[in-house]
């Protein structure tokens, strides 16, 4: 079992009891320090004659071969280079470290720096599928070259862009509704309310990282995305299936466009006299349509002077004497 070590300031309070008058038992219940040690210090504080405390005793043990100098240099150096091992902190301070061993730089890198050794983590070999695969992909972009690659990559990284700051946008609303619903309620304590109102006022702030976003959100939320997915597929109005219910007379009025000039006429004498009554769509009777038609075709032959006069239009020879030279065989 180790000793305790008896320091400067156990000396003084020692000393400082024993002139207040207190039992020894009593100052080394009080303290922790040894009964013996206490009647040692009291007997030392005499014989000096009360006017000096006694000095502490020089500790036992090996003194460190590193000192404080040379521990900051190592920690300085690691500090800036993560990666440096024991044996090249050693080669880089022969002056500094010759004296020492390894397994010495080593413990007070451990010990004394704290600084823990790490090594990269394992990764699995390929598998015979995903050699493949990588073949596969270099013959196809072969014949590919530095240009193709840098538009390909640019056009790809600013659509993955977009589409990544559409989706955080549509979740960070999502969480702000969520706070601001759950401040309307005011079902939690006036702390729960005071945290709610500082996460609102970091989510809603342009000078927020997104970063810092994120962690607000997935503290306040947890998965966030997976209750969003939830609250969408509860919320799902299905679209309702619309049938127009379309009714078609089947007996409809076809006019020819070639009977409209035809009956343009007829129509104008009509028009005079008094108009019948015209049925409704679905009260046409059958064979109507087929009677109008034959009334525009039947009134244009009676009136003759109508129609389109084609017989004026002839064809005048001309006075003029060129020809051609060459004759067309029958």
């Amino acid at each position: 079992m180790s000793r305790r070590v008896t320091t400067g300031d156990d000396i003084a309070a020692v000393i400082a009891l024993y002139k207040a008058n207190h039992v020894l038992r009593e100052i080394s219940a009080h303290t922790g320090v040894a009964l013996r040690v206490v009647q040692n210090l009291v007997k030392h504080f005499h014989d000096l004659g009360e006017d000096e405390l006694p000095a502490p005793l020089p500790k036992s043990g090996r003194p460190k071969l590193l000192s404080p100098r040379t521990l900051k240099v190592i920690s300085r150096q690691v500090r800036s280079n993560p990666s440096l091992t024991a044996r090249e902190v050693k080669e880089r301070n022969p002056r500094l470290l010759s004296h020492v061993s390894l397994r010495c730089v080593q413990q007070a890198l451990h010990d004394d720096l704290g600084f823990k050794s790490f090594h990269a983590r394992r990764k699995p070999l390929l598998t015979k599928r995903q050699k493949e695969n990588r073949v596969k992909f270099c013959k196809k972009y072969e014949v590919w070259d530095l240009e193709t690659w840098r538009i390909k990559d640019n056009s790809e990284v600013d659509q993955n862009e977009e589409d990544v700051f559409d989706k955080f946008s549509l979740e960070l609303r999502w969480c702000v509704e969520q706070i601001e619903l759950a401040l309307e309620k005011k079902k939690g304590s006036a702390k729960q309310d005071e945290n709610m109102q500082k996460s609102r006022k970091t989510l809603t702030s342009s000078k927020t990282p997104v970063i810092k976003k994120r962690q607000v959100m997935n503290a306040l939320f947890g998965d966030y995305r997976k209750k969003m997915a939830e609250e969408e597929k509860k919320f799902k109005i299905e679209q309702p299936k619309m049938k127009t219910k379309c009714v078609i007379p089947n007996n409809s009025i076809y006019i020819k466009k070639s009977s409209e000039q035809n009956c343009h006429l007829n129509q104008e004498e009509n028009m005079t006299q008094s108009p019948p009554e015209v049925p409704a769509v679905g009260d046409v009777p059958h064979g109507q349509s087929d009677l109008e038609t034959r009334s525009c075709d039947s009134t244009a032959g009676e009136h003759p002077a109508d129609n389109i006069k084609l017989d004026n239009f002839k064809f005048k020879p001309t006075e003029n004497s060129f020809r051609f030279n060459f004759s067309v065989s029958s």
